[in-house]
């Protein structure tokens, strides 16, 4: 898990990117309250990393959010 001088993980900064948490919901077919749990968690499930990646334009990749399963 990436986490920035600001105490933010990188999926914090991918729903500051998209418009927030529910933004990021609806653009990944997500409840809010998932979007929630990952950030509350620190980190999304693999199977939406490239949903995520895709929202962010590619600001954000999926070896950034998961690398304990992206950079193998």
């Amino acid at each position: 898990m990436i986490i920035y001088k600001n105490g933010n993980t990188v999926l914090d900064f991918a729903c500051t990117l998209v418009g927030g948490p529910t933004a990021l919901a609806g653009l990944v077919n997500a409840s809010p309250q998932a979007v929630w749990n990952w950030r509350k968690r620190g980190y999304p499930p693999a199977e939406k990393c490239m949903l995520i990646e895709q929202a962010t334009l590619g600001s954000v990749t999926c070896e950034q959010l998961r690398p304990d399963v992206f950079n193998q």
